[in-house]
């Protein structure tokens, strides 16, 4: 069995080949990062430690485009960017687990298809470069 300090340097290697956003986090099989957090939280600390930071830092990723876009489309909005970024996370992880229970990506990708009309909802309908809504 790996110790946490082996496991730890297999996430953050992970995390410096595919990114911070990474390859792994957008295919429809799995988190390697979600999936070790998963099965690893209770009895190893440090990993669990070192997942949450892995994890924060997508999520501050995501407060940053979300901060942004709030600022461009819904200045007046009362919404957290933040608490939006966490939101998104939640759904990619949950997205994840249903698309590994039924082996296939259909509810993976409809629950993306919800949280995209919620961003136009918290969003307005933003446009693109070329003035069309996106």
């Amino acid at each position: 069995m790996a110790s946490n300090k082996q496991v730890a340097a297999g996430v953050e290697m992970a995390r410096l080949k595919f990114g911070s956003l990474g390859a792994a986090a957008f295919s429809w099989s799995t988190c390697l990062i979600g999936t070790t957090v998963q099965e690893a939280y209770a009895s190893h600390p440090n990993l669990r430690l070192a997942c949450d930071r892995l994890l924060s830092e997508h999520v501050a990723e995501l407060t940053r485009d979300l901060a942004a876009a709030k600022a461009r489309y819904a200045p007046r909005a009362s919404w957290d960017p933040e608490s939006v970024g966490y939101f998104m996370q939640c759904v990619l992880q949950g997205a994840f687990i249903f698309a590994k229970a039924k082996q296939n990506a259909e509810i993976a990708t409809a629950s993306l298809g919800h949280l995209r009309n919620y961003l136009v909802n918290l969003l307005g309908h933003p446009e693109n470069e070329r003035g069309v809504a996106v």
